[in-house]
């Protein structure tokens, strides 16, 4: 049995940002990726980080952020991020233990923990063995796929698919300014405007992690309503 221990229960919030050269951008094979690790010439600029214990719901003060303008290089990088996961690591000994989660609002199972395992490999940070089960013992939360459930379908009740952020924005956090698309961010790249992609990035951690807990706030609404309804037709009943 899986103990969950309040100081060792931990989420990491992550989203990394990518450059695709503009020859590129207009490829994206049919999953709708433009950026790929393995091209030379596709590179990881940086991303934002941010650990939540979700037993005690407390978020570490800090939002940790690595760019290449500041640390010369997308090694350089990938170095400091795979620190954050070995710290996260730290502490888990045994099977039995709740094992670190990562979460992001969108593509986090297919893009984001992907891409990490691959440049850490490029960059030969350690064994792929070991590499491997740094990224993927970990369990991840994608908030487009967790939140699905909670969007209902007329005509198809056995259905759903991922949802994309825009829906994701207008059910948990409609008043709130979206992060733009991951396009504005290679323009950005290209204009040299560094502070607009860390302003987004922060924002998008902040965001995901406001959508996971609305999450579970609709979630008790909604079983709020049920036991109200279950009393009121037990009160009639009698």
């Amino acid at each position: 049995m899986i103990k969950f221990l309040p100081h060792k229960t931990k989420i990491l919030f992550l989203d990394l940002e990518y450059y695709v050269p503009e020859n590129d951008r207009d490829n994206p094979n049919p999953g709708g990726m433009s950026f790929s690790p393995t091209s030379p010439t596709h590179k990881v600029i940086g991303g934002c980080f941010q650990i939540y214990y979700p037993m005690k719901n407390r978020p570490e003060c800090q939002i940790l952020s690595f760019w290449e303008w500041k640390l010369g290089s997308e090694e350089n990088i990938i170095k400091e991020i795979y620190k954050v996961f070995i710290s996260l690591w730290k502490g888990i000994h045994k099977s039995n233990n709740c094992v670190p989660m990562c979460c992001g609002i969108i593509g986090i199972s297919h893009s984001d923990l992907p891409v990490l395992y691959t440049k850490m490999l490029q960059y030969k940070l350690d064994t792929p063995e070991n590499l491997f089960y740094l990224i993927f013992g970990t369990r991840q939360l994608d908030l487009s796929c967790i939140v699905a459930g909670q969007f209902t379908s007329k005509k198809h009740n056995y259905f759903f698919y991922p949802k994309t952020k825009s829906q994701l924005y207008q059910k948990y956090l409609p008043k709130a300014k979206r992060s733009e698309h991951a396009i504005s961010v290679w323009k950005y790249y290209d204009d040299r405007a560094f502070e607009e992609i860390e302003q987004r990035t922060r924002l998008e951690i902040i965001d995901s992690l406001k959508i996971y807990k609305k999450f579970f706030e609709k979630r008790m609404e909604t079983e709020n309503i049920l036991n109200n309804a279950k009393k009121q037709l037990k009160t009639n009943n009698q």
